[in-house]
């Protein structure tokens, strides 16, 4: 098609020894749920080390703009590898997904 430059049929590097990170999930613990609908508002960035109780972000009423928004918290410890931006939600929505550093053999 043309769009690559890249000659399809030719072997790929493989990558360099040790740089792989193998993360799990674990449980419930790793997701976080909007309880509400509302904005959310990530109190954190893709790729943060994130701790249980540490704040995840808010969740803002567009129909109350004066209302105090809806404080999120993390329910378990990890990476943030999944999450939604600044966005529209509803209750029951994913905003976080988390995942924790293990070894396989």
């Amino acid at each position: 098609m043309g769009m690559v430059d890249a000659d399809p049929a030719a072997p790929r590097a493989a990558a360099p020894a040790g740089l792989t990170r193998f993360l799990r999930v674990e449980g419930a613990q790793h997701y976080l749920f909007a309880p509400a609908e509302g904005i959310f508002e990530p109190a954190f960035q893709l790729g943060d080390q994130v701790a249980a109780g540490q704040l995840a972000g808010h969740i803002h009423d567009p129909k109350e703009p004066h209302a105090e928004p809806l404080a999120l918290h993390f329910q378990g410890s990890g990476l943030a590898i999944c999450m939604r931006p600044l966005a529209k939600v509803e209750a029951g929505d994913c905003v976080v997904h988390l995942a924790a550093d293990t070894v396989w053999n």
